[in-house]
């Protein structure tokens, strides 16, 4: 099990989300189809160089396969070209080696509606109930939201608050020890999944205050047959719709798969927030 720690130095938010690939998972790959950016291996120019001024776009990769791709021909990138900036100054090698994810939308689990999945010999049911965002939040007390931005930073430009309000079941009869940090941010465009700086790792919630020093500030421990609603906060990218945005829960932890293509259909279940 994964127990992860809110306190990391510095500021996080711009790119923690660049490099998403694909997470490990009991549930089955889906197989439906989804249109993928063909590879731009003659329109690229051999020197592959990038721009990202004006009205016209490029940043051309090489995927793991050795294909060359312009992201600019992803359905995200069209719909958010600001999220193109971040990979302009990269170097050739940055630049190289990249894996997408695509989502079907029977991967898709509609906000309001819950979601039970296996759990360490038992199942959890997640259910999301309300978001909010903006420059001011309601759901999370102000001391908390202090708290987390001193030691995950503070909002960078173009970020605005976001704040999931989650109601975990515990449907088994054992105590499940969870952590809420295990609850991401991603973002889908046309079922295409985005890079770029989407939005930041948890940053606090509304649990209880404690000191700075204390490890635990995302534990939560369900007990068998218990109910609980709880309310997480990041930074988002301001520029990307509700209707984009998804959360991955990965309560029991699982690690990274080894990715071999260029295009992995997404295993796990996301939960919608609008």
């Amino acid at each position: 099990m994964i127990k992860r720690n809110i306190f990391l130095c510095g500021s996080l938010t711009a790119l923690l989300l660049t490099s998403f690939t694909s997470c490990a998972s009991t549930t089955q790959v889906n197989s439906s189809s989804l249109q993928a950016p063909a590879a731009s291996v003659d329109s690229a120019p051999a020197s592959q160089d990038n721009t990202t001024t004006g009205t016209s776009s490029h940043v051309y990769v090489t995927d793991i396969e050795g294909n060359t791709r312009d992201l600019a021909d992803f359905a995200w990138a069209k719909k958010y070209p600001s999220l193109l900036d971040s990979f302009a100054s990269r170097s050739e090698e940055e630049l190289t080696g990249f894996s997408f994810n695509t989502i079907a939308e029977e991967n898709i689990v509609p906000k309001g509606e819950p979601y039970e999945f296996d759990i360490w010999g038992q199942t959890m049911t997640v259910t999301v109930q309300s978001v909010e965002r903006g420059s001011n939040i309601t759901c999370i007390p102000a001391d908390k939201i202090s708290q987390g931005e001193r030691f995950l930073g503070t909002m960078e430009d173009g970020q605005e608050y976001l704040a999931v309000t989650l109601s975990l079941t515990n449907n088994g009869d054992s105590p499940l020890d969870l952590y809420l940090n295990n609850v991401y941010i991603r973002c889908s465009v046309d079922g295409q999944v985005a890079k770029g700086p989407i939005g930041s790792e948890a940053v606090t919630s509304d649990l209880p205050l404690l000191p700075d020093d204390n490890t635990n500030q995302f534990q939560v421990i369900l007990e068998g047959g218990e109910t609980g609603t709880y309310s997480i906060l990041y930074y988002v990218n301001s520029q990307i719709e509700t209707g984009d945005l998804y959360l991955y829960t990965n309560f029991p932890g699982y690690g990274v798969s080894e990715v071999t293509t260029a295009f992995t259909p997404v295993s796990e279940q996301w939960l919608a927030l609008e």
